[in-house]
């Protein structure tokens, strides 16, 4: 491919084959080589920017150097030292205007070090080459060195900033990327009236107004909660799309959603709760919850319409499987982790009350 270049960009494992369906639409030229948990390696003829701006990614790198069956990652780094070629661009075009740089190193999914001489050997041909000047903490572009557990490994910039995880996001938050692939399950169109009935801080239904829909409705039982959601709604709104300023947030049950008629959305995205923090407004009975709630949702949800939840692996029983087979059909799922722990993510459809009998 002309113009094209090998990025390596983390994801949330379990969900690759989604994400690599999505990057084949959103990038020009695109061309997955290796996936592996959490991992995604391509080519495509996109600019960095654009790859950068795919919120369904954790962290995208420009790779620089790939090689396989590598026995540990300082002999990956002598390697690089030994054959560095200073006519391949050292960074990228976006990172033009920067000054300072540092390099990381990863070794199966953990920081490591590696032997001093060898760093400052790296670190030398990097600042000789690029014109940078070395900072080991705060510069503003990184090189990593990263290995896998499968020995495949990766000499790198990475060209994201962004490194959100459940550490540093309000408690229960889900994650930027997760949110956004929620959505993106949801195949969102302009026309679409949407719910999150158990809304919690927002990042669910505020990353679904990034693109254009009809109407939204952010609900929860936790009247503090909306509170929140409301003040985010404010701070965000002038980044959020263009089209749709319809955006209700309100405090409700989502076992008992009567301000809504029957067939009136089109998409339910949601994260309910997994039975470790049930609100004081709920029971302590997942099956119960989960049982009112969904027949809720198969009320006002249009025949064809979407339900997709983000559920602890196992929480959804079999029973409420059998339940709900005559009005709501499972489409798909994914297993994954949030957090550490084992989650599913559940894509219905709702069909009508004929279509299974």
């Amino acid at each position: 491919m002309k113009n094209a270049n090998l990025y390596l960009s983390q994801c949330i494992s379990g969900l690759e084959a989604i994400i690599v369906k999505q990057m084949k639409t959103d990038l020009r030229g695109f061309q997955d080589l290796l996936v592996e948990p959490g991992l995604i390696v391509f080519r495509c003829e996109a600019r960095e920017e654009e790859v950068r701006k795919l919120k369904y990614l954790s962290n995208s790198f420009l790779i620089l150097k790939w090689r396989s069956n590598v026995p540990s990652i300082e002999t990956f780094i002598a390697d690089i030292v030994h054959s560095w070629n200073p006519v391949k661009r050292p960074r990228p075009d976006s990172f033009k205007r920067e000054s300072t740089f540092r390099v990381m190193f990863g070794d199966a999914g953990k920081l490591v070090a590696v032997d001093q001489r060898l760093r400052s050997k790296l670190e030398l041909k990097i600042a000789s080459s690029s014109g940078l000047k070395l900072k080991r903490e705060g510069a503003a572009v990184e090189y990593w060195g990263l290995r896998r557990r499968s020995g495949e490994s990766f000499f790198a910039i990475r060209i994201t900033r962004r490194l959100k995880t459940e550490k540093n996001l309000p408690k229960g938050e889900l994650r930027p990327e997760l949110a956004k692939i929620l959505c993106l399950l949801s195949k969102p169109s302009e026309s679409d009236v949407f719910l999150d009935p158990f809304a919690g801080t927002g990042a669910i239904p505020i990353e679904r107004a990034r693109t254009s829909y009809r109407k939204i409705f952010a609900t929860d039982v936790d009247a503090a909660k909306v509170t929140g959601i409301k003040s985010r709604y404010l701070t965000e709104r002038e980044n959020l799309a263009k089209k749709g300023r319809d955006f209700f947030i309100a405090q409700a049950d989502a076992t008992n959603l009567g301000f809504l008629g029957d067939s009136s959305i089109d998409k339910i995205v949601c994260d309910p709760p997994w039975g470790i923090y049930l609100a004081e407004n709920y029971s302590d009975d997942l099956f119960q919850l989960y049982s009112a709630s969904l027949n809720e949702f198969a009320r006002v949800t249009k025949v064809g319409g979407t339900i997709i939840a983000l559920l602890g692996r196992g929480a959804f029983s079999t029973k409420l499987m059998h339940d709900f087979r005559n009005r709501l059909e499972l489409v798909e799922k994914h297993d994954l982790l949030v957090a550490g722990k084992k989650a599913t993510i559940f894509c219905w459809q709702r069909c009508s009350e004929s279509t299974h009998r």
